[in-house]
Protein backbone atom coordinates (compact mmCIF):
# COMPACT_ATOMS: atom_id res chain seq x y z
CA UNK A 1 0.00 0.00 0.00
CA UNK A 2 1.37 3.36 -1.28
CA UNK A 3 1.86 6.03 1.10
CA UNK A 4 -0.63 8.57 0.39
CA UNK A 5 0.40 12.17 0.14
CA UNK A 6 -1.21 15.44 2.11
CA UNK A 7 -2.16 18.30 -0.30
CA UNK A 8 0.89 20.20 1.00
CA UNK A 9 3.04 17.86 -0.48
CA UNK A 10 1.16 17.90 -3.61
CA UNK A 11 0.91 21.26 -4.37
CA UNK A 12 5.08 21.87 -3.88
CA UNK A 13 5.32 18.61 -6.23
CA UNK A 14 3.10 20.22 -8.80
CA UNK A 15 5.70 23.97 -8.03
CA UNK A 16 8.23 21.72 -9.20
CA UNK A 17 7.23 19.85 -11.66
CA UNK A 18 5.12 22.90 -13.36
CA UNK A 19 2.42 20.03 -14.50
CA UNK A 20 -0.68 18.77 -12.98
CA UNK A 21 0.54 15.85 -15.36
CA UNK A 22 3.86 15.15 -14.52
CA UNK A 23 3.10 15.58 -10.71
CA UNK A 24 0.29 12.96 -10.61
CA UNK A 25 2.94 10.30 -12.94
CA UNK A 26 5.96 11.52 -10.41
CA UNK A 27 3.27 10.51 -7.31
CA UNK A 28 1.23 7.49 -8.86
CA UNK A 29 -1.63 9.70 -8.89
CA UNK A 30 -3.76 10.13 -11.89
CA UNK A 31 -4.15 13.63 -13.30
CA UNK A 32 -7.65 14.30 -12.52
CA UNK A 33 -6.94 13.72 -8.89
CA UNK A 34 -4.00 15.73 -8.64
CA UNK A 35 -6.47 18.78 -10.30
CA UNK A 36 -9.17 17.95 -7.36
CA UNK A 37 -6.90 17.97 -4.57
CA UNK A 38 -5.23 21.57 -5.95
CA UNK A 39 -9.24 22.84 -6.11
CA UNK A 40 -9.52 21.77 -2.51
CA UNK A 41 -6.73 23.35 -1.48
CA UNK A 42 -7.47 26.43 -3.35
CA UNK A 43 -11.07 26.39 -1.90
CA UNK A 44 -9.62 25.82 1.59
CA UNK A 45 -7.20 28.47 1.80
CA UNK A 46 -9.78 30.97 -0.55
CA UNK A 47 -7.20 31.71 -3.30
CA UNK A 48 -6.36 30.81 -6.66
CA UNK A 49 -3.00 28.98 -6.54
CA UNK A 50 -2.39 28.16 -9.90
CA UNK A 51 -2.87 29.95 -13.63
CA UNK A 52 -3.65 27.22 -16.13
CA UNK A 53 -1.47 27.33 -19.49
CA UNK A 54 -1.33 26.20 -22.20
CA UNK A 55 1.36 23.47 -21.18
CA UNK A 56 0.90 23.09 -17.52
CA UNK A 57 0.62 25.55 -14.15
CA UNK A 58 2.15 28.44 -12.71
CA UNK A 59 1.89 29.65 -9.49
CA UNK A 60 -0.42 32.96 -9.02
CA UNK A 61 0.98 36.07 -6.60
CA UNK A 62 -1.02 34.36 -3.83
CA UNK A 63 0.63 30.85 -5.08
CA UNK A 64 4.05 32.58 -4.34
CA UNK A 65 2.95 34.63 -0.79
CA UNK A 66 1.66 30.78 0.29
CA UNK A 67 4.45 28.78 -0.74
CA UNK A 68 6.99 29.32 2.27
CA UNK A 69 4.06 28.78 4.60
CA UNK A 70 2.98 25.62 2.52
CA UNK A 71 6.78 24.67 2.60
CA UNK A 72 6.81 24.67 5.90
CA UNK A 73 3.75 22.89 6.94
CA UNK A 74 4.74 19.70 4.80
CA UNK A 75 8.19 20.03 6.61
CA UNK A 76 6.75 19.70 10.32
CA UNK A 77 4.70 17.08 8.87
CA UNK A 78 7.66 15.29 7.82
CA UNK A 79 9.03 15.54 10.87
CA UNK A 80 6.08 14.44 12.65
CA UNK A 81 6.09 11.05 10.51
CA UNK A 82 9.43 10.55 11.09
CA UNK A 83 8.95 10.84 14.66
CA UNK A 84 6.38 8.89 14.81
CA UNK A 85 8.46 5.93 12.77
CA UNK A 86 11.35 6.52 15.81
CA UNK A 87 8.99 5.69 18.79
CA UNK A 88 10.24 8.79 19.73
CA UNK A 89 6.73 9.56 20.67
CA UNK A 90 5.76 8.67 24.19
CA UNK A 91 2.74 6.04 23.99
CA UNK A 92 -0.90 7.08 25.93
CA UNK A 93 0.22 4.72 29.38
CA UNK A 94 3.21 7.77 29.49
CA UNK A 95 0.79 10.62 29.15
CA UNK A 96 -0.58 12.68 31.88
CA UNK A 97 -4.49 12.56 31.85
CA UNK A 98 -6.41 15.66 30.12
CA UNK A 99 -7.10 18.58 32.18
CA UNK A 100 -10.55 17.87 34.14
CA UNK A 101 -9.60 14.15 34.54
CA UNK A 102 -9.82 13.05 37.86
CA UNK A 103 -6.86 10.73 38.33
CA UNK A 104 -4.71 13.79 36.94
CA UNK A 105 -5.39 16.13 39.44
CA UNK A 106 -6.80 15.26 42.57
CA UNK A 107 -6.68 18.56 45.28
CA UNK A 108 -7.87 17.99 49.40
CA UNK A 109 -10.29 19.98 49.83
CA UNK A 110 -8.24 20.64 52.82
CA UNK A 111 -5.56 22.88 51.11
CA UNK A 112 -8.16 24.24 48.46
CA UNK A 113 -10.89 25.80 51.30
CA UNK A 114 -10.12 28.79 53.14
Amino acid sequence: MREQKDRYEIFLKVCKTGSFSKAAEALNYTQSGISQMMAGLEEELGVQLFARINRGVTLTDNGTRLLPYIRELANQKTRLRQAKKQNTLQTEENTIPPFGCRKSCIISRKTTRR
